[in-house]
């Protein structure tokens, strides 16, 4: 009979967390006296899915207080709580605990300690943890790839790889992503050619996650025309394909080509999100591209990016830089929170336009609602100051 109440709470706050229920499914937790592991392990769950992290961790710490053994499933959780708080002490905590339960040569567990490791940016605790293993999948060796990616150098990542192939292990997609990101690192159109070709050759080419890689690296490279036939040849294509392709244009300055991607990703029924709308913005933050600029901004009010202060800031320099300085000042007014950038955005602005005595009211509006300033915010007041002292 215990087993069976046991089941069905367990259920149930497995359940409360799927639906995003957490407070109902703490209460469930809460009142249930007979708690087990699977118990004290699905509410850690629950809290980790739902980037809960400070919540998982110390029920974690309870869990431990109230004498209950972790099993495999508890450490890969808490440690994914550890990953999305980037909280090294904890992490390191929970890895000797995973040692003292025998839990450390676990493929599973390991990926997700070299995880957590790569997440903290601790690059050598990540290699200790892989060359510890006595067996390694390529779960294992994408979760090293990814940190040598991000916190080692690209020779580090090439030399992983094909240690990776020499041990028999076939890559997959989120391996070529890492590989990828090291070619974008190098800024080696030549590297990541040849990359590209692997990848042909394993089948690879089409998948989503990768051909993004690719135009992104392409694109970075100032590759356009190679970045545009992964584009065509892609089966599928979701915001993150179109934003890079739409933001690669954007940066080389060709407005057309922007503006043209932009309306084909919405007749192909993809909205845009805060990348795709930056990069559009810069794109018309120009006199001849201005009225295309107001259909944007009215797209944008549309989707409710308008609350974003990266797109507000954006919006702002637009209608200055079109010398609309009482539009840019109307956006700037609306909504409650402004954030440092909007109101350094707001100074330059206030520079392109010599208007000094706007610029003292933003800087002491800025002083009274405790905001820092920072160099931008300093360079545009020195203009300012300079450009009265020049004149007559």
């Amino acid at each position: 009979m215990a087993e069976l109440e046991s089941y069905v709470v367990n259920t149930l706050i497995d359940m409360y967390g799927k639906c995003g229920q957490l407070k109902d499914a703490r209460s469930v937790f809460d009142r249930f006296q007979h708690r087990d592991v699977v118990t004290w392990t699905c509410m850690i769950a629950c809290y980790t899915w739902h980037k809960k992290g400070p919540e998982a961790i110390d029920l974690f710490q309870k869990m431990h207080e109230a004498g209950v053994e972790s099993n495999k499933v508890t450490f890969v959780n808490i440690l994914k709580a550890c990953s999305t708080l980037a909280a090294w002490n904890q992490g390191r905590k929970v890895h000797i605990a995973i040692v003292e339960g025998g839990f450390h040569l676990d493929l599973f567990v390991g990926s997700v300690l070299i995880d957590m490791y790569g997440k903290c940016g601790a690059i050598y605790d990540a290699y200790r943890v892989f060359s510890t293993m006595s067996k390694r999948d390529v779960v294992m060796w994408n979760a090293m790839l990814w940190t040598c990616s991000y916190y080692g150098s690209p020779d580090d990542v090439f030399s992983m790889y094909q240690s990776m192939l020499e041990e028999g292990i076939l890559p997959d997609a989120i391996t070529f992503t890492s590989i990828i990101r090291a070619c974008t690192s190098l800024l080696s159109p030549n590297h990541g050619r040849s990359i590209h070709l692997c990848i042909c050759r394993y089948g690879l080419d089409r998948e989503i996650l990768v051909g993004n890689s690719l135009i992104d690296m392409y694109m970075s490279c100032k590759c356009i025309v190679d970045a545009f036939q992964v584009f065509e040849l892609m089966l599928l294509r979701d915001v993150v394909t179109w934003s890079s392709l739409i933001a690669g244009c954007a940066e080389q300055g060709r407005i057309e080509d922007t503006l043209q991607l932009f309306f084909c990703m919405k007749k192909d029924g993809v909205e845009p999100n805060e990348v795709t709308y930056l990069s559009i913005v810069k794109a018309c933050s120009n006199p001849a591209s201005f009225d295309l600029g107001k259909l944007i901004h009215g797209c944008i009010i549309e989707s409710g990016h308008d609350v974003d202060q990266c797109i507000k800031s954006s919006l702002i320099e637009m209608h200055s830089k079109c010398g609309r300085f009482e539009d840019a000042s109307n956006i700037f007014d609306r909504g409650e929170t402004k954030d440092v950038v909007a109101y350094g955005t707001m100074l330059a602005a206030c520079a392109q336009n010599r208007d000094f005595e706007s610029a003292i009211h933003y800087f002491e509006a800025m002083k009274h609602n405790s905001l820092s300033p920072d160099a931008k915010v300093f360079v545009c007041l020195l203009s300012h100051a300079m450009y009265t002292w020049l004149q007559p």
